[in-house]
């Protein structure tokens, strides 16, 4: 309906509509090969930019970066701040090719015993700062991703300080 001056609800649009087109990619695929061809195929039919499932694994993303390059389309890293224990621990067991590293599933677990809710909550959010600063400063620093992506579903609060430090 775009191509045709109009909405979706069939209301006239005034002025230029641009869209960009993304795509998914999943740099956790193992073997990676067969997600790099789609992502090529995908990049030639000319999307606009990728967007990457989370991750957790900076050499795995610096790696899947670099394998990207040839296609020059931007890339945005997915990044998913951990909530809770139980978010960290569904998404390590559940979520196909995403792997939580033991020691970020060990300090969230840790969190999940304090019993003071503010305090658990100020727990999270170091843990997060502690684990996602750093990633993203080295993903920055060391790789042509156009930026990252943070998925904080429910955990609005961590943007304002992880933008902080990471800028």
């Amino acid at each position: 309906m775009i191509d045709e001056g109009l909405d979706i609800a069939e209301n006239e649009i005034h002025g230029k509509v641009e869209i960009n087109v993304g795509i998914a990619a999943n740099p956790n695929a193992n073997p990676l090969e067969p997600e790099i061809l789609k992502i090529g195929r995908k990049a030639h039919l000319g999307a606009d930019f990728i967007q990457t499932q989370t991750m957790f694994d900076i050499e795995l993303t610096k790696h899947f970066l670099k394998e990207t390059e040839k296609y020059n389309v931007p890339t945005l890293v997915g990044v998913f701040p951990l909530k809770s224990y139980g978010i960290a621990d569904f998404f390590d067991k559940y979520i196909p090719g995403v792997h939580v590293p033991k020691d970020l599933l060990k300090a969230m677990r840790k969190c999940k015993d304090e019993p003071d809710k503010e305090k658990r909550k100020d727990l999270y959010d170091e843990v997060n700062m502690e684990f996602f600063a750093p990633f993203i400063k080295e993903i920055r620093k060391t790789t042509k991703a156009a930026g990252v992506h943070v998925m904080a579903v429910l955990y609005e609060r961590i943007f304002e300080p992880l933008l902080a430090e990471t800028m």
